[in-house]
């Protein structure tokens, strides 16, 4: 099976290398273009984890190809932004921030499984603008939370799920998308477009004006989810009797708020106004992101130790720093204004609406994943 999935992955550079470069396209450019694919076929067919699979091509790659345009990726601001958020969202796992924020909602409001649900979306959706890795944030923080919840209340996954467990399990899901969606620094990827944006169609979107355009679909969605999904999925269970047991229990259990805590509280808030601003103090998101992890490490908030176990992290730094690289590479070798052309000779969107044309590409989007 290993090698049945390694197969395609060898076959495009191969490919690329025998078949002649078209005249508008250099032969490395054309070359890079099946290193490209390869690595697109090496992370959907994952032989190996992203980060092995991306090092695997780069070290064979970087013998016939010169190396400074296959690890430029490396060497991004953009790269770096996204390690620091891996490790921001860590910072409120090892202070315990992001279960007192939780619990203390919990103890406040958390009377009914439908209040329940929302608590779970608030949760997220306040620690969704400083934590860039949805998966740490959702599943690291916010879920083992209510999961517990769901426990103390007698339903677990092998007895009892449709009491309240799977109520918010599956909502769990529906409201990490739409946390992640609404802001910029909500996950990885929302970054990786952004600067695929700038590096290809020279757009540049700063931290505001990705809220901008996503708060009325993402709000929409994590605002009638709970509700929604309630109805079409009800829990046996509608009301909580002991919610303030657990959520004391779970509080004792944190301690007095932390040193650390405090300390990632300021810098959290700073980072969302610094973020907010960013048009008007004229300071990217980046040096922002930068910044906030720079002070966690100042004032001993995390030490060195948490930033390299943040295994996640260096994988992620690995795999679209490859990825990145090659996608720079293929925009100065003109590839993408090359295939805008070769598209437009069968696709041509110039006679419809902005919406239609908007729809044909949401289409094309979800018909190629």
């Amino acid at each position: 099976m290993l090698y049945l999935k390694l197969l395609p992955i060898t076959f495009f550079p191969v490919l690329f290398w025998i078949i002649p470069h078209p005249e508008a396209l250099t032969a490395q450019t054309w070359h890079i273009v099946g290193i490209y694919l390869a690595m697109l076929c090496g992370l959907v067919l994952r032989p190996f984890t992203d980060a092995v699979i991306m090092l695997i091509i780069l070290g064979f790659a970087s013998l016939v190809i010169e190396p400074v345009s296959l690890f430029a990726g490396f060497g991004s601001p953009m790269v770096w932004f996204i390690i620091s958020a891996f490790i921001i969202c860590k910072a409120f796992v090892i202070t315990g921030l992001g279960k007192r924020i939780a619990y203390l909602l919990l103890k406040r409001y958390g009377k009914n499984t439908l209040t329940l649900g929302y608590l779970m979306m608030v949760t997220d959706t306040v620690l969704a603008p400083a934590t860039g890795s949805n998966m740490s944030r959702s599943g690291g923080i916010t879920f083992p939370i209510f999961r517990n919840i769901a426990e103390a209340l007698g339903s677990t996954p092998e007895n009892g799920s449709r009491r309240i467990g799977a109520y918010l399990t599956i909502l769990m899901y529906v409201v990490s998308m739409g946390t992640s969606s609404l802001f910029l620094t909500g996950m990885a990827t929302n970054s990786i477009t952004v600067s695929l944006a700038n590096e290809i169609m020279h757009v540049n979107l700063s931290w505001m004006v990705w809220f901008k355009a996503a708060v009325l679909p993402a709000g929409l969605v994590l605002l009638s989810a709970p509700w929604i999904l309630y109805k079409l999925y009800a829990p046996e269970l509608k009301s909580i009797d002991n919610v303030n047991e657990i959520a004391q229990k779970g509080l004792h259990a944190l301690g007095p708020v932390k040193r650390e805590e405090k300390l990632l509280i300021v810098f959290f808030v700073l980072g969302i106004l610094g973020w907010m601003t960013g048009s008007v103090t004229g300071i990217a998101f980046i040096p922002v992101g930068l910044a906030f992890l720079a002070s966690l490490l100042l004032f001993r908030v995390l030490s060195w130790n948490d930033v390299v176990s943040e295994k996640s992290a260096w994988q992620t730094f690995v795999w679209y720093g490859a990825f990145y690289g090659c996608a720079v590479a293929l925009s100065k070798g003109g590839f993408y204004l090359y295939l805008v052309g070769v598209i437009k000779n069968y696709l041509d969107l110039s006679q419809l609406s902005e919406i239609s044309a908007i729809g044909v590409l949401i289409f094309i989007s979800l018909a190629v994943r």
